[in-house]
């Protein structure tokens, strides 16, 4: 049993040393593409990011400026804000930035965004402190 162990240890040896150079160029070659994945990732996600400060202020226009705005929070997809004056909200505004899903309440409105709704509402507590 303990010879078997030798030769296969033996094979495996023998293939590392055979084989040195093309497996250092694959490990190398693999090491390229994930650097080069993640800089294309983060090139991406900074023109996403411009793009969601624009929407950014686009809603806060359409919920009546940065002053009318107490609170805002985020609750899944959803993003709840509370409001210092309901008469200056634009429901033709946020219809053209592609939101349908509104719900307005006695004390505060309720937008559906999906992913968005984390960002927006962490962006405008960054902003509003």
């Amino acid at each position: 049993m303990e010879l078997r162990n030798v030769f296969y240890a033996n094979e495996i040896n023998n293939f590392l040393r055979d084989n040195a150079l093309y497996l250092a160029l694959v490990i190398a070659f693999i090491i390229v593409l994930v650097i080069l994945f993640l800089l294309i990732a983060n090139r991406k996600k900074k023109r996403s990011s411009g793009a969601l400060n624009q929407r950014y202020l686009d809603l806060l226009n359409a919920l009546g400026g940065a002053n009318n705005v107490q609170t805002m929070e985020a609750k899944g997809s959803r993003l709840s804000i509370i409001l210092s004056d309901f008469d200056k909200i634009d429901p033709s505004a946020l219809k053209a930035l592609g939101i349908d899903n509104f719900v307005l309440m006695t004390n505060k409105i309720t937008l559906v965004l999906g992913e968005e709704a984390k960002v927006i509402a962490k962006n405008w507590s960054a902003k509003s402190q």
